[in-house]
């Protein structure tokens, strides 16, 4: 029996856990930047600081965790359209396992919403890993792919 574990591109689903926690910040940020921009244009002049930190600690407890679900995601399937469709699953939950347990490691409260992001990422990583299995788009529209006999 040949274990697909051993074919899991490390440096790969490394490189994309950072980049899925570097992007999910800088999305965010970026959202309030935006926010706070606008609030400037309306005053027509410095926005108001103490809006701009009530708008980011509302936004971002409920932004990071569906941002980090999309980005892993994408970065999954990146990861696994790189490999053979024997590893390009577990490569994919490699990554969503990573992003999720680095996610509560750096957490510092434990609760529902948390464990709920964690088995979400997870997903997320799993389904990035389908998606990017070669010849999944074929069997998603089920058009044949090549080399397949026809239907």
């Amino acid at each position: 029996m040949h274990s697909s574990i051993g074919q899991i591109r490390w440096r790969r689903v490394l490189l994309v856990v950072a980049a899925v926690f570097v992007g999910k910040w800088a999305i965010v940020i970026g959202v309030v930047a935006v926010y706070g921009f606008k609030l400037g244009l309306e005053t027509g002049g410095a926005p108001d600081q103490a809006k701009i930190q009530q708008f980011a600690q509302r936004v971002a407890p409920v932004l990071l965790p569906i941002v980090a679900v999309l980005l892993t995601v994408v970065t999954a399937r990146w990861v696994a359209r790189k490999n053979d469709a024997g590893s390009s699953v577990v490569n994919g939950l490699t990554v969503g396992v990573l992003v999720a347990v680095t996610t509560l490691l750096l957490s510092r409260s434990f609760d529902a919403r948390l464990l709920a992001s964690f088995l979400v990422t997870i997903g997320a990583g799993w389904l990035g890993g389908l998606a990017g299995r070669k010849g999944s788009a074929s069997a998603l529209l089920g058009t044949p792919s090549p080399g397949s006999p026809p239907r």
